[in-house]
């Protein structure tokens, strides 16, 4: 038994490893920024694509948001 739970807790640990590079990815805003300079462009969308895009956004907030709580949640409880 064991040796099996040290395996679990290595392949645990790769995935958090790799949560971790996958969070770090999400934070580079530079994307972001550029999005900022294309949305200011004459001619850049029409109303409804404007309103597709605010709510795309405000979806990837919430979403966010619900990351970082899930993150917050994780960490706290492996700490008790």
């Amino acid at each position: 038994m064991p040796k099996k739970h040290n395996r679990e807790i290595e392949k645990l640990a790769k995935q958090i490893n790799a949560l971790g590079d996958d969070v770090a990815d999400l934070g580079d805003s530079d994307d972001l920024k550029s999005l900022l300079l294309i949305i200011r462009r004459p001619g850049w969308t029409s109303v409804a694509e404007l309103a597709f895009a605010r709510g795309v956004v405000e979806s990837l907030r919430v979403q966010v948001q619900a990351v970082a709580g899930l993150k917050k949640s994780l960490v706290e409880a492996s700490e008790e």
